[in-house]
């Protein structure tokens, strides 16, 4: 396989009712210059047997460890990344049909880009505990939502990844 363009970061936790959703949410991408990285952060559910059938196909990849958090196992994914830019698709959500191309479209267009986010579709109750204070809600406006981020991957290891 060529050097994908996209390497998709999968971080997943316990996710098994909804990781399929999300993994074949990658499988319709009209664009498919892709590698998808499973990064499972110590699920004691059926998250591996949910995403089984999927690791038949050479672009998606697993690794699995002790539960270390979002940070840690974003950073493992974007080492084993590959792709020219990584995006991060959490596993309870997904992406429509042409989230790739449309991003790529952009990023072609313009090779100075090195960090690409916006655009997203929000189904289902716009608020969500926040991240500092779980007994508080926010709307998700406020939030870094990971999927609608792209980043040059040598960019995002310059800086360090995430904490």
């Amino acid at each position: 396989m060529d050097k994908p363009f996209f390497s998709i970061i999968v971080t997943t936790y316990n996710r098994e009712n909804t990781i399929k959703r999300a993994l074949e949410s990658i499988l319709i991408q009209s664009d498919n210059s892709w590698e998808a990285i499973i990064v499972d952060d110590g699920s004691k559910d059926k998250t591996r047997e949910k995403i089984e059938k999927y690791l038949d196909d050479k672009r998606f990849k697993y690794v699995y460890h002790e539960n270390q958090g979002a940070g840690f196992s974003k950073n493992r994914g974007l080492m084993i990344a590959e792709g020219n830019f990584v995006t991060f698709l959490d596993s309870d959500d997904e992406y429509l049909k042409d989230h790739l191309s449309s991003r790529k479209e952009i990023l072609l267009s313009n090779d100075t880009i090195d960090l690409l986010y916006g655009g997203c579709k929000i189904i289902g109750n716009p608020y969500v505990p926040d991240i500092n204070d779980k007994s508080k809600m926010i709307h998700l406006s406020n939030c870094i939502i990971g999927g609608t981020m792209f980043i040059r991957r040598s960019k995002a290891i310059e800086i360090g990844g995430f904490k």
